[in-house]
Protein backbone atom coordinates (compact mmCIF):
# COMPACT_ATOMS: atom_id res chain seq x y z
CA UNK A 1 0.00 0.00 0.00
CA UNK A 2 1.36 3.40 -1.01
CA UNK A 3 2.60 5.58 1.85
CA UNK A 4 4.78 8.58 2.51
CA UNK A 5 8.28 7.73 3.74
CA UNK A 6 9.21 9.01 7.17
CA UNK A 7 11.85 11.70 7.63
CA UNK A 8 10.83 13.87 4.66
CA UNK A 9 8.60 16.95 4.42
CA UNK A 10 6.40 15.81 1.54
CA UNK A 11 3.96 18.68 2.17
CA UNK A 12 6.59 21.17 0.90
CA UNK A 13 6.92 19.24 -2.36
CA UNK A 14 3.15 19.11 -2.87
CA UNK A 15 2.95 22.85 -2.17
CA UNK A 16 5.51 23.49 -4.93
CA UNK A 17 3.48 21.36 -7.34
CA UNK A 18 0.30 23.21 -6.40
CA UNK A 19 1.94 26.47 -7.52
CA UNK A 20 2.33 24.99 -11.04
CA UNK A 21 -1.37 24.11 -11.25
CA UNK A 22 -3.44 26.46 -13.42
CA UNK A 23 -6.90 26.54 -15.00
CA UNK A 24 -6.89 27.55 -18.66
CA UNK A 25 -9.58 29.47 -20.58
CA UNK A 26 -11.45 26.24 -21.31
CA UNK A 27 -11.68 25.42 -17.62
CA UNK A 28 -9.12 22.60 -17.88
CA UNK A 29 -6.49 22.08 -15.20
CA UNK A 30 -2.94 22.26 -16.56
CA UNK A 31 0.55 22.34 -14.99
CA UNK A 32 3.15 24.90 -16.08
CA UNK A 33 6.69 25.83 -15.09
CA UNK A 34 10.05 24.16 -14.43
CA UNK A 35 8.79 22.49 -11.27
CA UNK A 36 6.61 20.09 -13.26
CA UNK A 37 9.91 18.53 -14.35
CA UNK A 38 11.92 18.97 -11.16
CA UNK A 39 9.44 18.13 -8.39
CA UNK A 40 7.78 14.82 -9.47
CA UNK A 41 11.09 12.85 -9.20
CA UNK A 42 11.45 14.20 -5.64
CA UNK A 43 7.89 13.14 -4.81
CA UNK A 44 8.67 9.75 -6.33
CA UNK A 45 11.64 9.43 -3.95
CA UNK A 46 9.51 10.03 -0.84
CA UNK A 47 6.56 7.74 -1.70
CA UNK A 48 6.89 4.03 -1.04
CA UNK A 49 4.87 1.67 -3.26
CA UNK A 50 4.39 -2.08 -3.24
CA UNK A 51 7.66 -3.83 -4.15
CA UNK A 52 5.93 -5.55 -7.07
CA UNK A 53 5.65 -2.18 -8.84
CA UNK A 54 8.57 -1.56 -11.20
CA UNK A 55 10.48 1.73 -11.11
CA UNK A 56 9.25 2.74 -14.57
CA UNK A 57 5.63 2.09 -13.60
CA UNK A 58 6.13 3.94 -10.30
CA UNK A 59 7.07 7.11 -12.22
CA UNK A 60 3.97 6.83 -14.34
CA UNK A 61 1.69 6.13 -11.37
CA UNK A 62 2.92 9.14 -9.39
CA UNK A 63 2.70 11.59 -12.28
CA UNK A 64 -0.83 10.39 -13.18
CA UNK A 65 -1.75 10.56 -9.49
CA UNK A 66 -0.62 14.21 -9.28
CA UNK A 67 -2.52 15.20 -12.43
CA UNK A 68 -5.70 13.41 -11.36
CA UNK A 69 -5.62 14.98 -7.89
CA UNK A 70 -4.95 18.38 -9.48
CA UNK A 71 -8.00 18.14 -11.73
CA UNK A 72 -10.18 17.52 -8.67
CA UNK A 73 -9.01 20.56 -6.70
CA UNK A 74 -6.16 21.91 -4.61
CA UNK A 75 -3.20 19.53 -4.36
CA UNK A 76 -2.60 18.18 -0.86
CA UNK A 77 -0.53 15.32 0.52
CA UNK A 78 -3.72 13.37 1.19
CA UNK A 79 -5.29 13.96 -2.24
CA UNK A 80 -2.11 12.94 -4.10
CA UNK A 81 -1.60 9.84 -1.95
CA UNK A 82 -5.25 8.85 -2.39
CA UNK A 83 -4.98 8.90 -6.20
CA UNK A 84 -1.61 7.13 -6.13
CA UNK A 85 -3.13 4.34 -4.02
CA UNK A 86 -5.93 3.87 -6.57
CA UNK A 87 -3.45 3.61 -9.46
CA UNK A 88 -1.23 1.28 -7.43
CA UNK A 89 -4.23 -1.00 -6.85
CA UNK A 90 -5.02 -1.08 -10.57
CA UNK A 91 -1.42 -1.94 -11.39
CA UNK A 92 -1.36 -4.80 -8.88
CA UNK A 93 -4.66 -6.18 -10.18
CA UNK A 94 -3.39 -6.52 -13.75
CA UNK A 95 -3.44 -10.05 -15.07
CA UNK A 96 -0.16 -11.88 -15.56
CA UNK A 97 0.88 -12.06 -19.22
CA UNK A 98 3.82 -13.54 -21.07
CA UNK A 99 6.41 -11.07 -22.36
CA UNK A 100 9.49 -11.61 -24.52
CA UNK A 101 12.48 -9.28 -24.44
CA UNK A 102 14.49 -9.29 -27.68
CA UNK A 103 18.11 -8.17 -27.82
CA UNK A 104 21.63 -9.20 -28.80
CA UNK A 105 24.76 -10.21 -26.90
CA UNK A 106 28.37 -9.65 -28.02
CA UNK A 107 29.24 -13.30 -28.64
CA UNK A 108 30.14 -14.33 -32.19
CA UNK A 109 27.41 -16.84 -33.20
CA UNK A 110 29.54 -18.38 -35.96
CA UNK A 111 32.21 -19.36 -33.40
CA UNK A 112 30.29 -20.07 -30.20
CA UNK A 113 26.85 -21.43 -29.43
CA UNK A 114 25.22 -20.30 -26.19
CA UNK A 115 22.96 -22.82 -24.48
CA UNK A 116 19.37 -22.14 -23.45
CA UNK A 117 19.14 -21.24 -19.76
CA UNK A 118 16.42 -20.82 -17.15
CA UNK A 119 16.86 -18.21 -14.42
CA UNK A 120 14.27 -17.17 -11.82
CA UNK A 121 11.30 -18.27 -13.89
CA UNK A 122 12.64 -16.72 -17.10
CA UNK A 123 13.94 -18.61 -20.14
CA UNK A 124 16.83 -17.25 -22.21
CA UNK A 125 17.25 -18.65 -25.72
CA UNK A 126 19.92 -17.79 -28.30
CA UNK A 127 20.11 -17.94 -32.10
CA UNK A 128 22.25 -16.69 -34.97
CA UNK A 129 19.49 -14.37 -36.11
CA UNK A 130 16.05 -13.24 -34.98
CA UNK A 131 13.07 -15.14 -36.38
CA UNK A 132 11.06 -13.61 -39.22
CA UNK A 133 7.98 -13.32 -37.00
CA UNK A 134 9.70 -10.89 -34.63
CA UNK A 135 11.47 -9.02 -37.44
CA UNK A 136 8.18 -8.42 -39.27
CA UNK A 137 6.53 -7.09 -36.09
CA UNK A 138 9.44 -4.71 -35.46
CA UNK A 139 9.36 -3.45 -39.06
CA UNK A 140 5.79 -2.25 -38.55
CA UNK A 141 7.00 0.37 -36.05
CA UNK A 142 8.94 3.22 -37.74
CA UNK A 143 10.30 4.42 -34.37
CA UNK A 144 11.56 1.04 -33.09
CA UNK A 145 12.85 -0.16 -36.46
CA UNK A 146 14.83 3.10 -36.85
CA UNK A 147 16.44 2.65 -33.41
CA UNK A 148 17.56 -0.85 -34.39
CA UNK A 149 18.69 0.26 -37.84
CA UNK A 150 21.07 2.78 -36.25
CA UNK A 151 22.92 0.01 -34.39
CA UNK A 152 22.58 -2.77 -36.98
CA UNK A 153 26.11 -2.43 -38.34
CA UNK A 154 27.83 -2.38 -34.95
CA UNK A 155 25.93 -5.46 -33.70
CA UNK A 156 25.85 -7.51 -36.92
CA UNK A 157 28.19 -10.18 -35.51
CA UNK A 158 26.30 -10.50 -32.21
CA UNK A 159 24.18 -13.45 -31.10
CA UNK A 160 20.43 -12.78 -31.03
CA UNK A 161 18.58 -13.62 -27.83
CA UNK A 162 15.10 -13.75 -26.34
CA UNK A 163 14.15 -13.68 -22.67
CA UNK A 164 10.61 -14.85 -21.89
CA UNK A 165 8.87 -14.17 -18.60
CA UNK A 166 5.44 -13.90 -17.02
CA UNK A 167 4.69 -10.57 -15.35
CA UNK A 168 2.04 -7.92 -14.69
CA UNK A 169 2.11 -5.26 -17.37
CA UNK A 170 4.83 -4.24 -19.81
CA UNK A 171 6.89 -2.41 -17.19
CA UNK A 172 6.91 -5.49 -14.99
CA UNK A 173 7.87 -7.64 -17.98
CA UNK A 174 10.71 -5.33 -18.96
CA UNK A 175 12.09 -5.08 -15.43
CA UNK A 176 11.99 -8.84 -14.83
CA UNK A 177 13.61 -9.82 -18.13
CA UNK A 178 16.29 -7.12 -18.02
CA UNK A 179 17.20 -8.04 -14.44
CA UNK A 180 17.66 -11.69 -15.41
CA UNK A 181 19.65 -10.73 -18.50
CA UNK A 182 21.99 -8.52 -16.47
CA UNK A 183 22.58 -11.38 -14.02
CA UNK A 184 23.30 -13.78 -16.90
CA UNK A 185 25.85 -11.35 -18.39
CA UNK A 186 27.35 -10.93 -14.93
CA UNK A 187 27.81 -14.69 -14.57
CA UNK A 188 29.41 -14.95 -18.01
CA UNK A 189 31.71 -11.98 -17.47
CA UNK A 190 32.66 -13.24 -14.01
CA UNK A 191 33.61 -16.60 -15.54
CA UNK A 192 35.70 -14.86 -18.24
CA UNK A 193 37.24 -12.11 -16.09
CA UNK A 194 38.10 -14.12 -12.98
CA UNK A 195 41.74 -13.57 -12.01
CA UNK A 196 42.57 -11.46 -15.09
CA UNK A 197 44.63 -8.26 -14.98
CA UNK A 198 45.45 -5.77 -17.72
CA UNK A 199 47.32 -2.49 -17.33
CA UNK A 200 47.54 0.35 -19.84
CA UNK A 201 50.71 2.36 -19.26
CA UNK A 202 50.30 6.00 -20.24
CA UNK A 203 46.70 5.57 -21.43
CA UNK A 204 44.16 7.55 -19.41
CA UNK A 205 41.19 6.36 -21.48
CA UNK A 206 39.44 3.67 -19.49
CA UNK A 207 37.29 1.21 -21.40
CA UNK A 208 34.88 -1.35 -19.94
CA UNK A 209 36.64 -4.50 -18.78
CA UNK A 210 33.71 -6.75 -19.64
CA UNK A 211 34.06 -8.58 -22.93
CA UNK A 212 30.40 -9.54 -22.96
CA UNK A 213 28.04 -6.61 -23.53
CA UNK A 214 24.43 -6.32 -24.64
CA UNK A 215 23.04 -4.48 -27.62
CA UNK A 216 22.29 -0.86 -26.69
CA UNK A 217 18.61 -1.31 -27.70
CA UNK A 218 16.10 -3.89 -26.44
CA UNK A 219 12.51 -4.43 -27.58
CA UNK A 220 9.65 -5.98 -25.60
CA UNK A 221 7.02 -8.17 -27.20
CA UNK A 222 3.86 -10.07 -26.36
CA UNK A 223 3.81 -13.86 -26.74
CA UNK A 224 2.50 -13.40 -30.30
CA UNK A 225 5.58 -11.40 -31.25
CA UNK A 226 3.72 -8.08 -31.37
CA UNK A 227 5.54 -5.12 -29.82
CA UNK A 228 4.07 -4.02 -26.48
CA UNK A 229 4.27 -0.48 -27.84
CA UNK A 230 5.27 1.03 -31.17
CA UNK A 231 6.76 4.03 -29.39
CA UNK A 232 8.90 2.42 -26.67
CA UNK A 233 12.17 0.54 -26.55
CA UNK A 234 14.63 0.05 -23.70
CA UNK A 235 18.20 1.40 -23.81
CA UNK A 236 21.40 0.33 -22.10
CA UNK A 237 23.01 2.82 -19.69
CA UNK A 238 26.60 4.03 -20.20
CA UNK A 239 26.82 2.87 -23.79
CA UNK A 240 29.40 4.78 -25.84
CA UNK A 241 30.59 2.19 -28.33
CA UNK A 242 29.88 -1.41 -29.29
CA UNK A 243 32.62 -3.89 -28.35
CA UNK A 244 33.81 -6.44 -30.85
CA UNK A 245 31.92 -9.71 -30.80
CA UNK A 246 33.62 -12.07 -28.38
CA UNK A 247 35.59 -14.94 -29.90
CA UNK A 248 37.71 -17.35 -27.89
CA UNK A 249 40.21 -19.07 -30.17
CA UNK A 250 40.41 -21.98 -27.74
CA UNK A 251 37.15 -23.91 -27.91
CA UNK A 252 38.23 -25.92 -24.87
CA UNK A 253 38.67 -22.71 -22.91
CA UNK A 254 35.23 -21.48 -23.98
CA UNK A 255 33.70 -24.80 -22.92
CA UNK A 256 35.40 -24.38 -19.53
CA UNK A 257 33.96 -20.87 -19.21
CA UNK A 258 30.44 -22.07 -20.03
CA UNK A 259 30.75 -24.98 -17.58
CA UNK A 260 31.86 -22.54 -14.89
CA UNK A 261 28.87 -20.33 -15.67
CA UNK A 262 26.45 -23.23 -15.27
CA UNK A 263 28.13 -24.36 -12.06
CA UNK A 264 28.09 -20.88 -10.57
CA UNK A 265 24.39 -20.50 -11.36
CA UNK A 266 23.60 -23.95 -9.95
CA UNK A 267 25.28 -23.25 -6.61
CA UNK A 268 23.99 -19.67 -6.36
CA UNK A 269 20.45 -20.94 -6.97
CA UNK A 270 20.77 -23.59 -4.24
CA UNK A 271 22.37 -21.39 -1.58
CA UNK A 272 20.82 -19.49 1.33
CA UNK A 273 22.24 -16.17 0.05
CA UNK A 274 20.75 -16.55 -3.45
CA UNK A 275 19.32 -13.05 -3.88
CA UNK A 276 22.30 -11.28 -2.29
CA UNK A 277 24.81 -13.10 -4.50
CA UNK A 278 22.69 -12.51 -7.60
CA UNK A 279 22.63 -8.79 -6.77
CA UNK A 280 26.40 -8.83 -6.24
CA UNK A 281 27.03 -10.50 -9.60
CA UNK A 282 24.70 -8.02 -11.35
CA UNK A 283 26.58 -5.15 -9.68
CA UNK A 284 29.87 -6.76 -10.77
CA UNK A 285 28.53 -6.63 -14.34
CA UNK A 286 27.56 -2.95 -13.95
CA UNK A 287 30.96 -2.10 -12.48
CA UNK A 288 32.91 -3.46 -15.44
CA UNK A 289 30.50 -2.03 -18.03
CA UNK A 290 31.49 1.46 -16.95
CA UNK A 291 33.80 3.81 -18.87
CA UNK A 292 34.84 5.51 -15.63
CA UNK A 293 37.64 4.43 -13.28
CA UNK A 294 35.86 6.14 -10.40
CA UNK A 295 32.44 4.55 -11.03
CA UNK A 296 33.99 1.11 -11.44
CA UNK A 297 35.92 1.40 -8.18
CA UNK A 298 32.94 2.63 -6.11
CA UNK A 299 30.69 -0.12 -7.48
CA UNK A 300 33.28 -2.80 -6.70
CA UNK A 301 33.57 -1.54 -3.12
CA UNK A 302 29.76 -1.62 -2.88
CA UNK A 303 29.92 -5.37 -3.62
CA UNK A 304 32.18 -5.89 -0.61
CA UNK A 305 29.72 -3.92 1.55
CA UNK A 306 26.80 -5.96 0.25
CA UNK A 307 28.37 -9.39 0.75
CA UNK A 308 29.86 -8.60 4.16
CA UNK A 309 26.50 -7.22 5.30
CA UNK A 310 28.10 -3.95 6.38
CA UNK A 311 24.80 -2.05 6.34
CA UNK A 312 25.08 1.27 8.19
CA UNK A 313 28.12 0.13 10.15
CA UNK A 314 31.58 1.50 9.39
CA UNK A 315 33.96 -0.06 6.92
CA UNK A 316 35.95 -1.83 9.63
CA UNK A 317 33.40 -4.63 9.23
CA UNK A 318 33.80 -4.65 5.44
CA UNK A 319 37.58 -4.89 5.74
CA UNK A 320 37.66 -7.43 8.60
CA UNK A 321 35.16 -9.85 7.06
CA UNK A 322 36.72 -9.67 3.59
CA UNK A 323 40.26 -10.15 4.93
CA UNK A 324 39.22 -13.22 6.93
CA UNK A 325 38.94 -15.42 3.82
CA UNK A 326 42.60 -14.86 2.86
CA UNK A 327 45.53 -16.96 4.05
CA UNK A 328 47.53 -13.89 5.10
CA UNK A 329 44.64 -11.96 6.67
CA UNK A 330 46.82 -9.20 8.16
CA UNK A 331 48.34 -8.36 4.78
CA UNK A 332 44.89 -8.44 3.15
CA UNK A 333 43.49 -6.20 5.89
CA UNK A 334 46.26 -3.64 5.39
CA UNK A 335 45.72 -3.66 1.62
CA UNK A 336 41.94 -3.32 2.00
CA UNK A 337 42.38 -0.34 4.32
CA UNK A 338 44.43 1.36 1.59
CA UNK A 339 41.64 0.64 -0.89
CA UNK A 340 39.07 1.90 1.61
CA UNK A 341 40.86 5.26 1.80
CA UNK A 342 40.91 5.43 -1.99
CA UNK A 343 37.18 4.70 -2.07
CA UNK A 344 36.49 7.48 0.45
CA UNK A 345 38.68 9.89 -1.50
CA UNK A 346 36.82 9.02 -4.69
CA UNK A 347 33.41 9.62 -3.12
CA UNK A 348 34.24 12.76 -1.14
CA UNK A 349 36.61 14.46 -3.59
CA UNK A 350 35.03 13.23 -6.81
CA UNK A 351 38.05 11.45 -8.30
CA UNK A 352 40.71 8.80 -7.67
CA UNK A 353 44.39 9.59 -7.39
CA UNK A 354 47.40 7.46 -8.29
CA UNK A 355 47.49 4.43 -10.61
CA UNK A 356 43.78 3.93 -11.04
CA UNK A 357 44.09 0.80 -13.18
CA UNK A 358 46.25 -0.95 -10.55
CA UNK A 359 43.87 -0.09 -7.72
CA UNK A 360 40.87 -1.30 -9.72
CA UNK A 361 42.48 -4.67 -10.44
CA UNK A 362 43.56 -4.98 -6.81
CA UNK A 363 39.97 -4.45 -5.68
CA UNK A 364 38.71 -6.72 -8.46
CA UNK A 365 40.72 -9.58 -6.96
CA UNK A 366 39.13 -9.14 -3.51
CA UNK A 367 35.64 -8.89 -4.99
CA UNK A 368 36.02 -12.00 -7.14
CA UNK A 369 37.44 -14.06 -4.28
CA UNK A 370 34.69 -12.90 -1.91
CA UNK A 371 31.93 -13.75 -4.42
CA UNK A 372 33.41 -17.21 -4.84
CA UNK A 373 33.69 -17.71 -1.09
CA UNK A 374 30.08 -16.59 -0.55
CA UNK A 375 28.81 -19.04 -3.17
CA UNK A 376 30.60 -21.80 -1.25
CA UNK A 377 29.51 -20.61 2.21
CA UNK A 378 25.92 -20.15 1.03
CA UNK A 379 25.77 -23.91 0.45
CA UNK A 380 27.69 -24.98 3.56
CA UNK A 381 25.95 -23.05 6.33
CA UNK A 382 22.33 -23.11 7.43
CA UNK A 383 21.75 -19.41 8.10
CA UNK A 384 23.25 -16.07 7.01
CA UNK A 385 24.00 -15.36 10.68
CA UNK A 386 26.34 -18.38 10.81
CA UNK A 387 28.28 -17.02 7.84
CA UNK A 388 28.66 -13.64 9.54
CA UNK A 389 29.86 -15.34 12.74
CA UNK A 390 32.44 -17.23 10.70
CA UNK A 391 33.73 -14.05 9.06
CA UNK A 392 33.92 -12.34 12.45
CA UNK A 393 36.25 -15.03 13.85
CA UNK A 394 39.84 -14.18 14.64
CA UNK A 395 41.82 -15.32 11.56
CA UNK A 396 44.75 -16.45 13.77
CA UNK A 397 44.60 -20.26 13.60
CA UNK A 398 46.31 -20.62 16.98
CA UNK A 399 43.59 -18.56 18.66
CA UNK A 400 40.89 -20.52 16.83
CA UNK A 401 42.43 -23.76 18.15
CA UNK A 402 42.52 -22.33 21.68
CA UNK A 403 38.87 -21.33 21.47
CA UNK A 404 37.90 -24.77 20.17
CA UNK A 405 39.74 -26.38 23.10
CA UNK A 406 37.88 -24.20 25.60
CA UNK A 407 34.51 -24.94 23.94
CA UNK A 408 35.27 -28.65 23.88
CA UNK A 409 36.00 -28.63 27.63
CA UNK A 410 32.85 -26.61 28.29
CA UNK A 411 30.78 -29.16 26.42
CA UNK A 412 32.17 -32.05 28.51
CA UNK A 413 31.95 -30.30 31.87
CA UNK A 414 29.14 -31.35 34.19
CA UNK A 415 26.68 -28.64 34.98
CA UNK A 416 27.11 -27.11 38.42
CA UNK A 417 24.34 -28.19 40.72
CA UNK A 418 23.45 -26.02 43.63
CA UNK A 419 21.94 -27.72 46.70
Amino acid sequence: MAKWKEGYNHALLIKKMEKTRQVNDDGQVIFKGNDIILVPPQIEAVIELNKEISQDEKKEIIWHGIRTAGRQGTLTSNSVLREVKKLEGKALSKKIDKFVLVSKISVNPTKHKLARMQINGCTITFSKRLSKNYVSKIDRSPFVSYQLYQISEMTKNYTSLKVSAHAKGMYGGAEKTLKVLKYYCGLLNYAINYGSRSYSIGDNHFKPINKIRLSPVHTLHLASGELVSNDICWLEDEYLEAPKSYTNNSLDDFDRIMNNLKNYHYWVRKGILKKKIEDAISLYNDAFNSYSYDTTFVRLWAILELLTDTGRSNYDITVRRTAFIFEEADIAKNHLNILRDIRNCTVHRGTMYGRKDIFIYDLKMYVERLIRFMIWASNKYETPEEIKQLLDCNPDKTKIDQKLKILSRAKKMDKFKAY
